[in-house]
């Protein structure tokens, strides 16, 4: 799966190649779970509850006979409050499923363009801070 500030795009690679037509599937979206399955048999390929929520009624699927892309948009208030700061204001989700392994930042696939500026400016801040840091405590730590 791959990540913006605002969607995540998913590959339902668990669906047979036979069943990737749009009329044999079912894709059902929840704000905490997504659900993909075949119409006339009720196999699952892909179930689960999702880590963070989505808006259901914009999220959206399509095949193109080689594979099912899903793309769930995030249901970010946070990025249309200037005032959220720290965890309030992150759009990454540290993983698609509760069931799957916590990741940390820069271990999958992401792309931020679509941030609103003024979390650009944060976010860059907050690296500088970081990188700084780190800094300060290798000098630290070097022998003299």
């Amino acid at each position: 799966w791959l990540q913006t500030a605002t969607d995540i795009v998913v590959i339902a690679h668990t669906v047979p190649r036979e069943l990737m037509k749009g009329t044999l599937l079912k894709v059902e979206f929840a704000p905490r779970q997504i659900h993909v399955s075949s119409r006339t048999t009720g196999e699952v390929y892909l179930h689960g509850e999702l880590d963070q929520r989505i808006d259901p009624l914009t999220s959206t699927w399509c095949t193109d006979g080689d594979q099912v892309m899903l793309t769930l948009v995030k249901a970010n208030l946070m990025l249309y409050d200037a005032q959220a700061r720290g965890k309030e204001a992150d759009t990454h989700w540290h993983r698609l499923l509760t069931s799957d392994q916590y990741t940390e930042r820069g271990m999958i696939d992401a792309n931020y363009y679509d941030l609103p500026a003024h979390m650009k400016k944060q976010n860059k801040m907050s690296e500088l801070q970081r990188k700084a840091e780190e800094a300060r405590i290798k000098e630290e730590n070097e022998c003299q």
